[in-house]
């Protein structure tokens, strides 16, 4: 008996075999992924209904109810995420700093550019007499 043909009966059924067996694993890999994606969305769904149930429990307190319990001179609130200074020693104080704060940072940055300008003006000068040094022989 030949094994030649034999051998090519085998090669010639095994690869339609192999093609329906990788296909078979393919199936079953996109199988679990679906399923673990269907799980993924529960959780997901879960965690928002969670959150959503949190949300409903965390109220904001507005600014009528800590005046409504507390001293009449409040610095500051937090109405819409911004403070806001109210009139009063406190905030009258703070924003007085901060006039003060402005001056200087002010002074001090004319005094920088002064002090920029003079010493561009003696480069200046230097330039001129390195100049004048070199085109008059030195």
């Amino acid at each position: 008996m030949d094994l030649q043909p034999i051998w090519i009966i085998l090669l010639s059924v095994s690869t339609p075999i192999a093609g329906v067996v990788g296909f078979a694993i393919q199936l079953r890999q996109v199988t679990k992924a679906r399923l673990e994606n269907e799980k993924l969305q529960l959780e997901i769904a879960a965690l928002r209904a969670k959150a959503a149930e949190a949300q409903t429990l965390i109220q904001r307190v507005t600014l009528d109810e800590v005046e409504k319990y507390t001293r009449p001179d409040i610095m500051f609130s937090m109405r819409d995420e911004i403070p806001v200074f109210r009139s009063g020693t406190a905030g009258g104080a703070a924003s007085a700093g901060r006039r003060i704060a402005d001056r200087l940072f002010a002074v001090l940055l004319v005094l920088g550019l002064l002090l920029f300008a003079a010493y561009f003006v003696y480069d200046l000068y230097r330039l001129a007499t390195w100049l004048g040094g070199k085109l008059h022989g030195g």
